[in-house]
């Protein structure tokens, strides 16, 4: 099955004059009480777009620098990860996943096609060791969309972690973090929502956190350390 996604915006070319003045703003430093308030209530701006009354994470890089940060902070050296490719970013976040120590497991299909929602049932039955779930919601280079609600619905029954890449998907798909029961992901803003690059957007669960504070391999006092931004 091949489901198309309809817009991605690719580049900063397309921030609108709005977003541009705002960023030609005199700056508003982080040590000034304006500026905390406006960093937490941009943060519920977009909790709101992620469908998600859980924390969301405002990280100072671009959506690759969540992505790495999501991979260290949830793999246990040893653990067994899933990882579904159906495009170029599938498979490189698996060399993170392989990198922070996991035993990584891939379903892979051709990057014009999804992942049938059977193939990772029958992944999990294969390996019902299995304690994370990465999957990339929409592959930008193709346009492929994967049925990340049926996904997680899978993986939730499995009872393992459901991480998700949904740069390209946030705001141009439907995507509802908490309703389909995701616990980490990824989306930055210059795609479908047309803003300026630059920034890892970062819903987190409660169970995302717990398993995070539980990892010892979770970075700690490290600029890809989610757990700073929590504390």
């Amino acid at each position: 099955a091949r489901v198309w996604t309809t817009t991605a915006v690719e580049d900063s070319a397309s921030v609108p004059p709005s977003a541009e003045a705002a960023m030609g703003a005199p700056l508003v430093y982080d040590y000034d009480p304006l500026f905390l308030e406006r960093f937490a209530r941009t943060e519920r701006k977009v909790a709101e777009l992620f469908r998600t009354a859980g924390d969301v994470v405002l990280m100072q890089g671009e959506a690759v620098l969540g992505l790495e940060a999501a991979a260290r902070a949830l793999v246990r050296p040893g653990m067994t990860a899933l990882n579904l490719v159906s495009g170029v970013y599938a498979k490189w976040f698996g060399v993170w996943l392989a990198e922070c120590g996991a035993n990584l497991v891939e379903v892979e299909v051709p990057y014009d096609e999804a992942i049938p929602v059977e193939a990772v049932a029958r992944a999990l039955e294969d390996h019902p060791e299995t304690a994370l779930v990465a999957v990339v919601h929409s592959e930008t280079p193709s346009g492929v969309l994967n049925p990340l609600r049926e996904i997680a619905e899978v993986v939730r029954g499995h009872g393992a972690l459901m991480l998700a890449d949904v740069v390209s998907s946030l705001a141009g798909e439907e995507l509802d973090v908490d309703g389909w029961g995701l616990d980490l992901c990824v989306a930055g803003p210059q795609k479908c929502l047309a803003g300026p690059p630059g920034m890892s957007l970062v819903a987190v669960s409660e169970r995302a956190w717990d398993a995070i504070r539980d990892n010892p391999a979770a970075p700690r006092g490290s600029f890809l350390s989610l757990l700073d931004w929590k504390d």
